[in-house]
């Protein structure tokens, strides 16, 4: 998370601040205030070309972990966020794995260590002899694109097991091709044929993430521009409403639900643009904690605190803008 920050990882979570007492390790990290699961299920649906810009946003985040040496293994919609000017990232490395120094990164495999989310993870995950690498990964951001592509607002594998997926998926396979019961139900065929090529079967015959940049399906993408982040979205995503009770930043109260000494409700103040200002509850438990034993373990450099192209999260939803 620290490269990621440093190095301006545009589609990726990055570390602001990380600290640790003696029970606990904090991270600190930019506020996402929806999923893409979020999006997926509320109204307006995106329109097809927001599902192009945002699947080809996954991309160059999974590209950037696998050029530098990193197996997600949990792409789901839940772990890929939404910042406030509507963005999609990558988050929750707590599956990660990091390949070996002086290994191929193409070559490195797993080996019998099933790990993911049941209705998300590749055959090779879920199968004898339970080996795969960073294949695994697209195999999942196929299925995620799968859902966005054909509007669906649950996974195509609903299942609390890995054996019950891979019970699933034996029924929707032909050939190493996917076959779901009720059709892709994609009207693209460019964008069908990215979906397919990703949920092949055999990891050997999936697209890397270099070879799905040059997919047709992404034909007149500016990848540069997308990289800066400079093309509008349909939907803006905003914070919910605070509730009263709402606990404070109390180290305690954050991880037991307990001795609640100050209230986001008491007194909130917002800027001229309603952002949400800290009230004095807020900041006397600020400095309560901040009193506290603790040890940085790293603080983000001064000049990348700051990230315009992020946005802030208000409680009044702007108007949407349009897809260009």
């Amino acid at each position: 998370m620290q490269k990621i920050t440093e190095t301006r990882a545009p589609f990726l979570v990055g570390l602001i601040e990380s600290w640790d007492d003696e029970e606990n390790i904090f991270y600190v990290m930019r506020l996402y205030p929806q999923t893409l699961r979020d999006r997926m299920s509320c109204r307006p649906r995106m329109t097809r070309c927001q599902t192009r810009y945002h699947i080809a946003e996954m991309v160059i985040a999974l590209h950037w972990l696998h050029t530098n040496g990193i197996v997600h293994r949990d792409i789901k919609p839940e772990n890929i966020l939404m910042t406030p000017r509507g963005h999609l990232v990558i988050g929750d490395y707590g599956l990660s794995r990091m390949v070996p120094d002086g290994t191929p990164v193409s070559e490195w495999r797993i080996e019998r260590e099933c790990a993911g989310s049941p209705g998300y993870s590749a055959p090779e995950v879920i199968s004898s002899p339970y080996t795969y690498g960073i294949m695994a990964d697209v195999y999942s951001l196929g299925l995620v694109s799968a859902e966005m592509a054909s509007r669906r607002i649950t996974p195509y594998f609903v299942c609390r097991t890995a054996s019950e997926q891979l019970a699933m998926m034996k029924k929707q396979y032909r050939d190493g091709e996917f076959i779901p019961d009720n059709g892709l139900q994609i009207e693209d065929e460019h964008e069908k044929d990215l979906v397919l090529k990703t949920l092949k079967w055999d990891p050997s015959q999936r697209p890397t993430t270099a070879e799905l940049k040059v997919h047709p399906y992404f034909d007149g993408i500016d990848w540069a521009m997308l990289n800066l982040r400079r093309y509008q979205v349909d939907v803006v995503p905003t914070t919910v409403k605070l509730s009263e009770e709402y606990p404070s930043y109390d180290f305690f109260t954050f991880k037991q639900g307990k001795d609640k000494t100050a209230y986001y409700g008491e007194d909130v103040e917002y800027d001229k643009h309603r952002h949400i200002l800290p009230n004095n509850a807020v900041k006397a438990q600020l400095g309560e904690d901040r009193a506290k034993q603790v040890e940085y373990r790293y603080l983000c450099p001064a000049p990348l605190r700051h990230d315009d192209l992020h946005g802030h999260c208000t409680l009044d939803p702007p108007s949407p803008a349009g897809c260009p």
